[in-house]
């Protein structure tokens, strides 16, 4: 009984420090914006940025969004944000979408596929945001 006493008074306090979590040390992944307030959007490419104003996609829900720039604290960089104009937003929202589907199926048993998309979701994207931020802007 003695021994399994100081045993437990030697682990306890290993035990302790691997059970202590740090608050300051949590990582954000993926593409992300985050706001002023401390709110986290994740976000879907591309993020718009039209004079004052951010428009984005939401990532799970595919709600668009639009919050003023002086609102944001950070944008990842790895969701593409893209300087964009009135007059090009206005041009990619309203024209039809162009572009180029590359493909390559092999139905071999080890399964094989290949894809180029050459911005036309993106530019889906970018037409829906229009559609969604035209009075906003």
């Amino acid at each position: 009984m003695k021994k399994l006493t100081l045993l437990f008074l030697f682990f306890f306090p290993f035990f302790c420090v691997f059970s202590q979590t740090v608050e300051d040390s949590t990582t954000i992944m993926g593409q992300h914006i985050r706001m002023k307030d401390g709110r986290i959007y994740y976000v879907k490419k591309p993020v718009l940025l039209c004079d004052s104003t951010a428009i984005f996609m939401i990532k799970n829900s595919n709600v668009i969004r639009t919050e003023k720039m002086n609102d944001l604290d950070a944008i990842s960089k790895n969701c593409s944000p893209r300087w964009i104009t009135k007059d090009k937003f206005y041009f990619i929202g309203t024209g039809p979408v162009f572009g180029y589907i590359l493909g390559l199926n092999v139905f071999f048993p080890p399964g094989m596929g290949f894809f180029i998309y050459n911005d036309l979701i993106i530019r889906n994207r970018i037409k829906k945001m229009y559609k969604h931020a035209r009075n906003v802007i």
